[in-house]
């Protein structure tokens, strides 16, 4: 298949801490959203984020052990060959990198909409998802060659974003935490 295997790749402390911690924000997110739907007053757009956060947390936090981009890459690297465009990858690379970045900008945009006063109401969780969502962009597009960070690869100057956001989301799932707005205007 090529460089990917199942199994643990990122078993360096700083891996260990950002797996521990994307997996705690899943859990506490999920916590969150359960707790949301037993209440029989909370709106849905209330609950429906947590579930969201819930999964892309779980699923980053998997990811950042199981690497699953790599074996993404090898099975594009075999497509490419099998299908004699592996010369002109770079361009199909690129493509790919936007790609990512206008369905990402994309999805924010709806989910912003869609959910503006959980976002509002949760500003850690927010920017905390939004330093996690600039960092994958940044990895997306590093990983894939494309060259508009540092220069370096394996994301050396990136990990204090990731980290950055995964705190912040970690800090504004903790339940009975409430946002500056709302302790002022006295909403729960």
């Amino acid at each position: 298949m090529g460089q990917w295997h199942f199994g643990f790749h990122d078993p360096s402390a700083l891996g260990l801490l950002t797996t521990a911690g994307f997996l705690a924000v899943a859990w506490m997110s999920g916590r969150r959203a359960l707790e949301a739907a037993r209440d029989s007053r909370t709106p849905a757009v209330e609950m429906h984020p947590w579930w969201i956060i819930s999964a892309f947390t779980l699923f980053l936090g998997l990811n950042k052990q199981l690497n699953l981009q790599t074996l993404f890459i090898d099975l594009g690297r075999n497509l490419s060959v099998s299908h004699g465009w592996f010369e002109s990858r770079r361009s199909v690379q690129f493509a790919f990198v936007f790609a990512s970045g206008i369905l990402g900008l994309i999805a924010v945009f709806f989910a912003l909409l869609r959910y503006r006063t959980y976002w509002r109401g949760h500003r850690c969780v927010s920017g905390g998802l939004a330093l996690v969502a600039f960092y994958c962009l940044l990895r997306i597009a590093e990983i894939n060659h494309v060259a508009i960070t540092t220069g370096e690869e394996k994301d050396t100057r990136l990990w204090p974003i990731k980290l950055a956001g995964i705190g912040l989301m970690l800090w504004g799932t903790v339940p009975g935490r409430r946002s500056g707005r709302q302790k002022e205007s006295g909403n729960p």
